[in-house]
């Protein structure tokens, strides 16, 4: 089941629609103990990562320094495929990332 991502913040909702979670109170704040079944995995795209490393090439080029000047951005810039090389560990990284969280939550809900 899913459970709008406002829900775990806004705990009082979720309890005045019927939904039964447990609640955690937290430095005087409320909010929702996660259940297995209703924990929000979030993909990420490639658009979303292609335009991260735009963000992070504008930073760089907002340092006043030149691609050519980087062994990683002259090697983006320069080499085909190394994009997409990138792209893909990037996106191997994150399906692992979701994977290991997603066993460490099955361990701590037994």
């Amino acid at each position: 089941s899913y459970i709008p991502l406002d829900t775990i913040y806004a705990p009082k909702v979720a309890l005045e629609k019927g939904e039964s979670n447990e609640t955690v109170v937290l430095n005087g704040s409320i909010f929702l103990k996660p259940q297995i079944e209703n924990i929000v995995y979030i993909k990420v795209s490639r658009e979303q990562i292609k335009e991260g490393i735009e963000l992070v090439k504008a930073n760089y080029l907002e340092t006043g320094k030149r691609l050519e000047e980087h062994p990683f951005w002259a090697k983006m810039k320069n080499e085909a495929g190394y994009e997409e090389e990138i792209m893909q560990f990037i996106e191997g990284k994150l399906e692992k990332a979701i994977h290991d969280q997603k066993m460490i939550n099955q361990k701590l809900a037994k």
